[in-house]
């Protein structure tokens, strides 16, 4: 008999930062990452009311106004609210250790460039930068949609899109 073995988002975030930092990154990985910051919140429970107003008069040739009005259900059981501070903070931690592990990458290739003195000769990004590149894109594109969140602000999410667009010009990955 097979077990199923799940992991906390902890441990799958633990396991993504692991890759970004050694630079490392394959499908399987930037897959994992965009399956958990897509996980939808749990179906809450709501109740509609509907109230009507009848006119003043007995003739039932008017017209009868309905409002409906969707409340939470009181009784509901109340999780945290999505995205839930945990998955916020690991989603930050992925931005900062994309552009840190970027930055080192683009730090090496200038250090390579001035010690061969070759000024435009264009070296390629390996896969692997490419792919921190793109868990860096997924990461801050979600941050973007959470930016209301009381962890993040759009502030916060214009500076990090500032330094992931400054890394990017600073491997040659996109021209200046």
């Amino acid at each position: 008999m097979a077990t199923l073995e799940t992991k906390s988002l902890a441990e799958e975030m633990d396991i993504i930062l692991r890759a970004i930092e050694s630079g490392m990154i394959d499908v399987k990985t930037i897959n994992t990452l965009k399956r958990l910051l897509s996980q939808k919140p749990s179906s809450t429970t709501s109740i509609t009311v509907s109230t009507q107003s009848k006119s003043s008069s007995l003739a039932s040739s008017r017209t009868k106004k309905t409002t409906r009005t969707t409340l939470p259900a009181k009784n509901a059981v109340r999780e945290d609210p999505f995205p839930s501070s945990e998955l916020v903070s690991t989603t930050k931690t992925v931005v900062m250790k994309s552009l840190t592990a970027l930055a080192t990458e683009a730090d090496s290739r200038n250090k390579k460039g001035e010690s061969t003195e070759s000024v435009n000769t264009r070296q390629p990004v390996s896969q692997g930068t490419r792919n921190v590149g793109v868990c860096c894109r997924l990461a801050l594109e979600v941050l973007r949609q959470w930016q209301d969140h009381v962890d993040i602000g759009a502030s916060w999410v214009n500076k990090a899109y500032f330094g992931y667009i400054s890394k990017l010009i600073g491997l040659e990955m996109v021209s200046s």
